[in-house]
């Protein structure tokens, strides 16, 4: 493992499991980078799986034996130059499905691991003999672990004490605030973001969203569906996800949403769809599950609906009273400026990085506050 002399960058090795254009790598991690650089830390990034990969998934194929063989190989050469970095940090595991041989390898040859959780993948692994240790083991390994919500933290507080619950956030300065919440001409904008993957989720208010279209002139703006995706009884607009657009089309939302079924799995979600509505200071309406109960105080940031009939009545007050939508929205946007914001949250997870890396290195403080040998 790298030591840092004096005035030696501090070097971080990133395992994420996908390239930026997975949503969980690019918001768990990539998006910290230009901070960290600029803050004096050296960082690489060894994604698993590419951009290929991803539009293959997203597009119901799979990838070829030779592609993943390559990913492998790649990742096993990084683990082998983990000795390097003051810091390793995975994002969830190192290879999805295998036993925690990898982690053992790594931690042989650089003991200061810190791994990150903002999905309950310990569910996929409950039932399965060789790999319900999998994720508990992975854990203890750790230095430290940050997770994206209190749920996550209750599970990895089982089996390691250093738990840091690191939210997932926005970078606000890519976000506008929406301006007006008078609901003009003959459409009202009902938005959800998210994968073709995901958008089976949007089912949980079929039957909420058919009943307030037979009332209103609702069409369900849908960021990232296939071009096909579609609901009996509503119109669906589908738009093609492209990081560069996401914000500006989430500002055309009158209302966004974030259904969820309640089960252990949907329990690890982090909210960062509602987070990217309420950037915009888009009023929202959610399933009380998860981050989400974390993230929305009911009734002043945004709105919580567990039954289609709550579903129903809260989009249709958001409908009905733009004074309400815009006292919604605005709290919602002060709630991510100070708490789920790339600008509050960067310095905390930096000081969680630097506490790793450091203490393994009889690091102290100086009476600035920096850490030195």
């Amino acid at each position: 493992m790298a030591r840092e002399d004096e005035g030696q960058e501090m070097k971080i090795l990133f395992f994420t499991k996908y390239s930026r254009k997975g949503a969980s790598s690019r918001y768990r991690t990539f998006q910290y980078l230009d901070y960290f650089r600029q803050h004096g830390v050296e960082v690489y990034v060894s994604p698993l799986l590419g951009d290929g990969y991803l539009e293959n998934l997203y597009s119901g194929r799979r990838a070829s034996k030779l592609y993943l063989l390559k990913s492998f190989s790649k990742r096993v050469f990084y683990i082998f130059k983990a000795r390097k970095y003051d810091l390793v940090v995975i994002e969830k595991e190192l290879f999805p499905h295998i036993p925690p041989v990898f982690e053992h390898l790594l931690h042989s040859i650089n003991k200061n691991i810190v791994t990150d959780y903002d999905d309950a993948i310990f569910v996929n692994y409950q039932n399965n003999f060789l790999l319900k240790s999998k994720i508990p083991t992975v854990i203890r390994l750790s230095k430290m672990v940050n997770v994206g919500n209190q749920y996550l933290a209750n599970y990895a507080r089982k089996f390691n004490p250093n738990v840091n619950i690191v939210p997932t956030v926005v970078d606000l300065n890519k976000y506008k605030a929406k301006v007006s919440y008078e609901i003009r001409g003959d459409k009202v904008i009902i938005g959800w973001i998210g994968t073709p993957l995901t958008s089976k989720r949007l089912f949980e208010v079929q039957a909420a969203l058919s009943e307030l279209s037979k009332k209103y002139p609702i069409i369900l703006r849908c960021i990232g569906t296939s071009p096909n995706f579609a609901m009996k009884g509503i119109r669906i607009e589908n738009i093609k996800w492209e990081e560069s657009k996401e914000a500006d089309n989430i500002l055309t939302f009158n209302v966004g949403i974030m259904p969820l079924p309640d089960n252990p799995y949907t329990r690890g979600k982090c909210g960062l769809k509602l987070i990217q509505y309420m950037a915009c200071g888009i009023p929202s309406v959610a399933s009380p599950v998860g981050a989400n109960c974390d993230i929305i105080q009911d009734g002043i940031n945004s709105l919580l609906a567990k039954s289609s009939k709550e579903w129903v009545n809260k989009i249709a007050s958001l409908i009905n009273d733009p004074y309400l939508s815009e006292r919604l929205g605005r709290e919602a946007r002060r709630t991510v400026a100070d708490k789920y914001s790339l600008q509050a949250v960067s310095p905390k997870l930096l000081e969680i990085y630097k506490k790793a890396a450091y203490s393994a290195m009889g690091a102290n403080r100086d009476e600035k506050g920096k850490y030195v040998r």
